[in-house]
C-alpha cells in the first residue's frame, strides 16, 4: 500500500490500514470499516450537519473514498459542530 492509498481488498485492506494509519490499528480503527450488515440505526441521533463558509473552500473533490473539502480557514469559521 502506497501512502494515503487504502480500500477494501486483500492487499490494501482494513488488515493493512494501520502499516500508514497506525492509530488504525486495533480498537481505533481508521478509516473506519463499516459492515452494512452489522450497523443498527440509531432513531435518537440527530442528523448530521455540516457547517462551512463556502468563500473560505478553495477546492472541493472526490478522492474515490470520500468528498474532500480543502479550506483556507485562518480565521476558523468552518467545522464539523460538536453535538
Amino acid at each position: 500500500m502506497t501512502g494515503n492509498q487504502w480500500g477494501y481488498g486483500e492487499e490494501d485492506g482494513p488488515s493493512s490500514w494501520y502499516k500508514d494509519y497506525p492509530i488504525a490499528e486495533g480498537a481505533r480503527q481508521s478509516p473506519i470499516n463499516i459492515a452494512p450488515e452489522e450497523a443498527v440505526y440509531d432513531h435518537g441521533l440527530p442528523p448530521i450537519s455540516l457547517h462551512y463558509d463556502n468563500c473560505t473552500s478553495t477546492n472541493i473533490s472526490n478522492n474515490g473514498h470520500s468528498v474532500v473539502v480543502e479550506f483556507d480557514d485562518v480565521d476558523d469559521r468552518s467545522g464539523l459542530p460538536l453535538l
